[in-house]
C-alpha cells in the first residue's frame, strides 16, 4: 500500500446560494387632515370642513382680505321700517330724491308720444321701489324701445291706409277727384268755423285723422254738393260780385228755401254757420253801395 494518504473526494454538489428576498411593501398611512395640526378648538370649527387643503384656506384667507375696509349692506328683513329701507336703497345708489334721477341718454324717438306728466308719476313710483338711475334708465329705455316699435309700425300701417284710401278716392271720381276734395273741405270748414283744423287732426279708433279718413272725405264732399246748391260752399257774396238789387233778390230767394231756412234759423244745424255768413253777405252786399 501506498504511504501517501488517501484522498477523500466529496461528491456532494455545494450549496445553492440563497435567494435574494424582496421586502415586503409598506403601506403608507394616509395622510392626516392638514387640521390636524391645529388645536382642538380650531380643528373641529364648522367654518373649516369645507376647506380640503392648506391652498384653499390660503385662497379664502386672500378673499377676505379684500373684503377688509369695504362696507357691507345688510340685507333686507321682514320687518324692517321704512326708514330702514330708505337707508338701504342709498347704500345701493338710489339718489336722495326723485329730481336727482340722472335722465342723460334717454333719447326719446321724434313722433312718439310722450307725456311728461306720465314720466314723472312713473320716477316717483321707481323711487320709492328703491331704484338707482341705472335701473331707471333701463327700465325706460325697455318701455320706449318696445312703445317706439309699435308706435313706428302704427305709424306706416296708418300712412298706408290713408294713401290707399285716397287711391280708392281717385279710382271712385276719376277727373272730378280734386273738385270733390274741394267740395269735401269747404263743408267741412263750414261746419266746424274756426276750429277747421283741430276738429280734422282729432284721432280715430283705428289711429287715424278725422280729416284723412276716406269715409269722412266721401261724406263731406256729398253733403259739400247739396250745400253748394244753396250757394253755401261757393264763393261769398259781396258789393263787388253782386248788385245791391241782386244781392237783395238772392237773400230773398234763400230765405225762402225751406232747406237753407232750416240751416239758417237752428244753430245745432251742421250747415247753420255757412247759413248765417251767407245771409250777411248778401245783406252787406244790399245796402253797401246804397
Amino acid at each position: 500500500m501506498s504511504s501517501a494518504e488517501p484522498v477523500i473526494t466529496d461528491n456532494t454538489a455545494p450549496p445553492e446560494p440563497a435567494a435574494l428576498s424582496t421586502p415586503e411593501p409598506v403601506s403608507t398611512p394616509e395622510p392626516a387632515s392638514w387640521r390636524e395640526s391645529l388645536s382642538p378648538d380650531l380643528r373641529n370649527n364648522p367654518t373649516l370642513e369645507q376647506i380640503p387643503d392648506i391652498e384653499a384656506l390660503a385662497k379664502a384667507h386672500v378673499n377676505v382680505q379684500k373684503l377688509i375696509g369695504t362696507e357691507k349692506i345688510e340685507r333686507p328683513k321682514e320687518d324692517w321700517t321704512d326708514d330702514q329701507y330708505a337707508e338701504f336703497y342709498s347704500k345701493l345708489g338710489r339718489p336722495a330724491d326723485v329730481a336727482d334721477y340722472d335722465m342723460e341718454g334717454l333719447d326719446i324717438p321724434e313722433g312718439l308720444p310722450w307725456d311728461d306728466g306720465f314720466q314723472t308719476s312713473m320716477l316717483k313710483v321707481m323711487h320709492e321701489a328703491g331704484l338707482t338711475s341705472n335701473q331707471v334708465k333701463k327700465v325706460l329705455g325697455g318701455y320706449i324701445e318696445g312703445t317706439g316699435g309699435q308706435f313706428q309700425e302704427a305709424t306706416t300701417n296708418i300712412a298706408q291706409a290713408r294713401e290707399s284710401g285716397i287711391q280708392d278716392l281717385r279710382n271712385e271720381w276719376g277727373k272730378s277727384f280734386d273738385s270733390q276734395i274741394d267740395l269735401a273741405k269747404r263743408a267741412f270748414m263750414a261746419g266746424a268755423g274756426e276750429n277747421f283744423e283741430s276738429v280734422a287732426g282729432m284721432t280715430l279708433q283705428d289711429g287715424s285723422q278725422l280729416g284723412d279718413h276716406p269715409s269722412i272725405i266721401r261724406a263731406f264732399a256729398a253733403l259739400g254738393g247739396k250745400m253748394n246748391e244753396h250757394g253755401l260752399v261757393g264763393g261769398s257774396a259781396s258789393r263787388t260780385t253782386l248788385s245791391p238789387s241782386e244781392a237783395s233778390g238772392e237773400r230773398n230767394k234763400l230765405l225762402n228755401d225751406s232747406d237753407f231756412l232750416a240751416a239758417y234759423t237752428d244753430s245745432s244745424n251742421l250747415e247753420h254757420n255757412a247759413a248765417v255768413k251767407r245771409i250777411n253777405d248778401l245783406t252787406i252786399a244790399e245796402v253797401g253801395s246804397g
